[in-house]
């Protein structure tokens, strides 16, 4: 199941539509600026003079000025007339204008340490970056077939394929990104010694490298933040820094299905069977505490203080795809819809200018998205998970089409235009114009998560089930025990109020609508009947009367239009 092209298809639908004209119109302007603002191009600027003092802000700079380039690429890919595609240019030059002769390329390092390259691997970032540079020189190729970008990239894959392939300086990456971007990379160009590097990187993992490259005694070394405990096919569940997890799972992923390796392949399909069954929030994100970013234990799993944080979403979202083609299995594409519509949704506003860092699934008014970051690597991310979205709405093996997301679209393939007709998510009938030209359409056979079935759409038409459903927790999850969460389809509602009229926060039962009931619009809403406990000291008997409410119900990716609103995803049984 091979991705078609972006510009093969266009999304037309009432949910991403909105939010992929804001990302041509607002999002990219808006990156640009905030970077230019927080000095990420002028630290550029200072590598290409090879500078040697002036560089502004932390260590991993650079790669979020490649997300955001990378973005923009993927954009020009379905939206070739965007206005600031000659300032994307300049963006490149400035780029290759700070490469150095033999391919490195690291504004920090070049501008303060160039003599130290690659003397932190665990907490430099430096191959990190490289590896937001290598994807973002994919993208633009894409759409420039004699992109200057690219040949970064080229010099960039050489140096390092010089330094840790052939000259076997020891040590991987300490935050995950490089692997996947050089498995891409030599997918894209045959360049086996690519392959090899990435292999080599995943293979190294957990022999306690950072510990030597620290001055650490193995028996006090714990590397479990940074994946480095064990082998990777060792690890019992996910571990550590959730989107580091994540991003090299991805990359195992991609290894298994480009050598056809059984051994990664089990890895990979073992260990997502894993954390989906015991650290994954209902809304399909990951990661319990601030602490680490990351993983605790199992079923810990705090709703308001989650952590969620959007980029790990992203991360699942791009494992799923993975898994989805190396197994063909349904159920890595239902899971990736529940985490896209939710996860990675509340991750920005629809208008595409404020974000959210973290995500947590109870909020009592004071978190709100923000304009900008010092660690700014959500914005962009999400930009370019918007902008690549077409990439997971459908996939074609001969004349069969795979419908992974039945959202209103065109589809131009090779014999003739297919249209999608739908409402959805808010609706489930969907019509398919120029069915004649396919052969068998399928959908991930729905509702469950864990089915690994598809079911074929017969006609040019079908009705999908998108009735509310009650979901309890497992009994583990203490932070969910007597809670139920409400979903429809692949949206998970929470209840939403203005903060300051106290009903989210003292909430005591909550009625579920009618099952089959539409929403209002703008934002979609269901009211639900209520009931609350107004309490005149700490502790009150049970017998004292319930107050009777209604309470909004909205999606949890649409969350916060209002602003200073609570909202609580798990709500009392009713």
């Amino acid at each position: 199941m091979k991705p078609l092209a972006l510009a093969s298809i266009q999304v037309e639908d009432p949910f991403w539509a909105p939010r992929q004209h804001a990302l041509v119109e607002t999002t990219i302007p808006l990156l640009f600026e905030r970077l230019e603002e927080a000095g990420n191009l002028e630290n550029f600027r200072l590598a290409a003079a090879r500078k040697t003092k002036g560089y502004r802000g932390p260590i991993y700079m650079d790669s979020d000025l490649y997300k955001a380039v990378e973005a923009a690429a993927l954009t020009l890919q379905w939206h070739p007339e965007a206005p600031w595609r000659a300032a994307l240019e300049d963006t490149i030059a400035l780029i290759e204008q700070a490469q150095w002769e033999d391919g490195y390329i690291n504004t920090w390092y070049s501008v303060h340490r160039e003599q130290e390259r690659y003397s932190n691997l665990r907490d430099a970032h430096e191959l990190y970056c490289m590896g937001h540079l290598i994807e973002a020189a994919l993208a633009h190729a894409a759409v420039d077939p004699e992109s200057r970008l690219m040949a970064v990239a080229r010099r960039t894959v050489a140096h390092l394929v010089d330094r840790f392939l052939i000259e076997k300086r020891p040590g991987y990456p300490g935050h995950p990104e490089i692997e996947l971007a050089l498995l891409a990379y030599a997918e894209a160009t045959g360049h086996d010694a690519a392959l090899d590097l990435a292999r080599t990187f995943l293979d190294r993992r957990g022999s306690h490298f950072f510990a030597r490259e620290h001055g650490t005694a193995d028996e006090e070394y714990d590397g479990t933040y940074w994946l480095d405990r064990v082998p990777i096919r060792q690890l019992e569940n996910l571990e550590g820094h959730a989107v580091r997890a994540l991003y090299l799972m991805s990359a195992v992923t991609d290894l298994a299905r480009l050598t056809d390796d059984a051994t990664w392949a089990e890895c990979a399909v073992r260990l997502w069977d894993q954390v989906t069954a015991t650290r994954q929030y209902i809304t399909g994100g990951f990661g319990s505490t601030a602490r680490n970013e990351g993983f605790t234990q199992d079923y810990d799993l705090p709703n308001r203080t989650a952590y969620q944080e959007t980029c790990a979403s992203i991360a699942f979202v791009f494992w799923c795809e993975r898994l989805a083609r190396l197994t063909g299995d349904a159920k890595y594409v239902a899971a990736l819809k529940r985490t896209l519509y939710n996860a990675v949704a509340a991750g920005a506003n629809v208008e595409g200018d404020r974000f959210f860092y973290e995500n947590p699934l109870e909020t009592d008014g004071t978190h709100e998205r923000s304009e900008w970051f010092r660690c700014a690597c959500c914005p962009p991310n999400y930009a370019r998970a918007v902008a690549q979205l077409s990439r997971w709405v459908c996939r074609a093996d001969g004349k069969d089409l795979y419908l992974w997301i039945p959202l209103a679209c065109t589809i131009r393939l090779p014999n003739g235009t297919v249209r999608i007709r739908s409402e959805y998510p808010w609706d489930g009938d969907i019509s398919i114009e120029g069915r004649e030209l396919l052969g068998r359409v399928l959908l991930p056979n729905l509702p469950q998560d864990k089915d690994s079935s598809w079911t074929e759409v017969p006609g040019a038409s079908a009705r999908l089930p998108l009735s509310i459903q009650r979901i309890e927790a497992h009994p583990a999850v203490e932070a969910c025990r007597a809670q139920v969460a409400l979903v429809r389809g692949p949206i998970v509602l929470c209840a939403e109020e203005p903060a300051d009229s106290g009903l989210v926060q003292s909430l005591a039962r909550v009625e579920p609508p009618d099952p089959n009931a539409s929403p209002a619009s703008d934002p979609p809403t269901w009211m639900a009947r209520s009931w609350h406990r107004k309490a005149a000291s700490l502790y009150v008997p049970d017998s004292e009367p319930l107050i009777p409410s209604e309470v909004r119900l909205v999606p949890y990716g649409l969350w916060g239009k209002r602003g200073g609103t609570a909202i609580r995803v798990w709500l009392p049984r009713p």
